[in-house]
């Protein structure tokens, strides 16, 4: 794998982006657990799609202190976070911005992969990077959710995932609709709380 070349791609700034931290976001505490009990302590490279200001990405960093976190978000905000969706947001014009204020200290560490998740995970594949788990919780639509997990499958076989927000009905169609379309391994899916889990299955 060549983390450099992805580097090279998606280069941080020269200089901090001049704002306050603000590490306010979404990680669930079963989410948390879930990430520190399936993703492997002594991973080299972790990915995630949908990275928001950080938080589960700081997360990562402290549970596998030798990884490097590759976080895939367009940093434009999801439908939810528009004008009137559940989440509306004031921080969308400075998102991306914003989550290099709050990870700049771990920026050794971190690749801000700029770029809507199937674009994102391309570039990782292309750079011959094999993340050794993948968290998902980018757009929550029910389309998006099963692209994410079709994409992982077909780019990253044989690869562990977390996902988040099963309370949501449209995150739950999707995993079920994967699992009955065969994206993952012949261990199912698992559920609970508020997350998900599974491994992408193997190439024939």
């Amino acid at each position: 794998m060549i983390i450099s070349d992805l580097r090279l791609l998606y280069p941080w700034p020269e200089e901090c982006p001049d704002l306050v931290l603000d590490t306010e976001g979404w990680c669930h505490e079963e989410v948390e657990a879930a990430i520190r009990t399936i993703m492997p302590a002594g991973a080299a490279v972790l990915m995630e799609l949908g990275s928001w200001l950080g938080t589960s990405a700081r997360i990562m960093l402290g549970h596998a202190p030798q990884a490097t976190v590759i976080c895939i978000d367009h940093w434009l905000g999801s439908k939810e976070h528009k004008p009137g969706g559940r989440a509306e947001s004031d921080k969308l014009p400075i998102l991306y911005e914003q989550f290099l204020r709050n990870m700049w200290d771990d920026r050794a560490r971190v690749i801000p992969v700029r770029a809507d998740t199937l674009q994102g995970m391309e570039a990782v594949a292309r750079c011959g990077i094999r993340p050794e788990a993948i968290y998902i919780d980018a757009a929550h639509d029910r389309p998006a959710v099963y692209r994410d997990i079709d994409n992982a499958t077909r780019l990253f076989p044989g690869v562990p995932l977390v996902g988040d927000d099963w309370p949501f009905a449209s995150v739950r169609e999707a995993v079920w609709r994967a699992e009955k379309d065969g994206l993952f391994a012949k261990i199912p899916y698992r559920q609970h709380g508020q997350f998900w889990w599974g491994c992408t299955k193997e190439k024939p």
